[in-house]
């Protein structure tokens, strides 16, 4: 699920990647916003890339609602991508990429949609600025980028002690939820990541400001924030469409 390779983050999900199904199976957090990225594909596309694609959550859901057309699956974690392909192994209409979100190795105007979930908050601030570039870049005119992510309230520097306590609330309350809501093992995994996050070595949480900021500079219109529930968890879906 995650987009870059600094500091050997990639190297962390593709140890995760066997249990990663099992642990968000139950989140119905994680379910919600999946649900609402699928259902904001409409109108028959031919192609679809889903960008940071794990093990494929938003691929299967997509897939029984458009069984024939062209997917394309990209994320840097292999071992991610090797249980993707065993899982869709009876579908031919799938094509795997190891790569990520800011550097696009495919020719402009060639998507219908780009969807991802949970992914993008993996790359640097400046990375992800690159990244809504490149995703206008290979869209086609009236294509629609849908972008479920973790968001928070506050950014700055690093060791911003506003930024550090607004974190540590937002993550005391994600593994709250998990412990009541998903399970045990879901809430250690996000404290064993709350490390990553208070020094962004990739867990960088990015306002919903910031990012529609970077997707109007690149040139979308027509953005649409979209709550998931519960609302403090601040998962949300950004939609926007190219000229």
């Amino acid at each position: 699920m995650l987009l870059s390779d600094k500091n050997n983050v990639t190297t962390h999900w593709n140890d995760v990647s066997s249990d990663y199904d099992n642990l968000m199976a139950k989140d119905k957090s994680y379910q919600i916003q999946l649900e609402t990225i699928v259902a904001e594909i409409s109108s028959s596309p031919k192609r679809i890339l889903d960008l940071g694609c794990g093990t494929g959550a938003i691929l299967e859901k997509a897939i029984k609602k458009y069984p024939d057309i062209e997917y394309f699956a990209l994320d840097p974690a292999s071992e991610m991508l090797n249980l993707l392909q065993k899982k869709f192994s009876t579908n031919s209409n799938i094509q795997y990429t190891v790569g990520s979100a800011h550097k696009l190795e495919f020719e402009a105007n060639t998507f219908d949609y780009v969807v991802t979930n949970w992914a993008l908050h993996h790359l640097a601030h400046e990375d992800k600025i690159t990244c809504a570039r490149e995703v206008y870049r290979i869209l086609k005119s009236g294509g629609k980028f849908v972008h479920g992510d973790q968001f928070a309230l506050v950014m700055g520097p690093v060791q911003s002690e506003e930024r550090i306590l607004h974190i540590l609330d937002l993550l005391t309350k994600k593994a709250k939820y998990y412990l009541q809501e998903v399970s045990f093992e879901r809430m250690l995994l996000q404290i064993k990541l709350m490390p990553r996050f208070l020094t962004e070595n990739g867990e960088c949480l990015a306002t919903t400001e910031f990012w529609i900021q970077a997707m109007e500079s690149a040139g979308f219109e027509h953005i649409r924030t979209i709550i998931s529930e519960p609302a403090y968890l601040l998962n949300r879906v950004l939609v926007g469409t190219k000229k």
